[in-house]
């Protein structure tokens, strides 16, 4: 999903945007009391990793709770930063209650240096700096393996035969040498596995 179609999502369901920053923008819920903020790139044809929409989609569906997540940062000492590869790109999100942050960059120092600016710019306000309890913060990077455990599940018979049009049925008998597959059907498994293998090849964790 890219930023702009998730932009749009999180709007249509009330997701409103209070703060604009540098390619960056804020949103709260206009009815949910005590909801999660967040706080997400405006850049229109980037797409957003897997493990960072999921967590993104969890996070709109539900209520936080507790204090402002500007009061949060006072008592914390440390961030896990979780990283994600997309691309040339990394991503990286911050979850804390009533928070969740996303910033991407082409390094991890970047990807938390860019969170840690656009934290304290969100947090900040005419009478309150936030820069040094930001500061303080110890930002750990930590790396999310969703597109990992992805491409094992396309490992799965039932994936297979989806993928080549081969049914269930059949496959599992290749599976178990009870028959063989046709030669076009030879095809269409090599090709399957060939892309599979291309995907597994370009993976990149950190």
């Amino acid at each position: 999903m890219k930023t702009s179609v998730l932009n749009k999502l999180l709007q249509e369901k009330g997701w409103e945007v209070i703060q604009k920053h540098k390619g960056y923008n804020l949103l709260s819920h206009s009815i949910k009391n005590n909801a999660a903020c967040f706080v997400i790139p405006t850049t229109n044809s980037e797409k957003i990793p897997t493990g960072t929409l999921n967590a993104l989609l969890r996070t709109a569906y539900k209520s936080g709770t507790g204090s402002h997540w500007t009061t949060v940062l006072r008592h914390t000492k440390v961030f896990e930063v979780v990283m994600e590869k997309q691309g040339k790109s990394i991503w990286g999100r911050i979850e804390t209650p009533n928070i969740l942050a996303a910033a991407r960059g082409t390094s991890v120092e970047q990807v938390i240096n860019t969170l840690q600016a656009i934290l304290t710019s969100c947090a900040s306000d005419e009478t309150t700096c936030y820069r040094s309890v930001i500061n303080a913060i110890d930002f750990v990077p930590v790396y999310d393996t969703t597109a990992v455990w992805d491409l094992f599940r396309q490992l799965k018979a039932n994936h297979i035969a989806g993928h080549t049009g081969i049914d269930l049925e059949s496959i599992n008998r290749f599976m178990t040498g009870s028959t063989f597959p046709s030669v076009e059907q030879a095809e269409r498994l090599e090709a399957s596995i060939h892309e599979l293998g291309r995907q597994l090849m370009q993976l990149s964790i950190r």
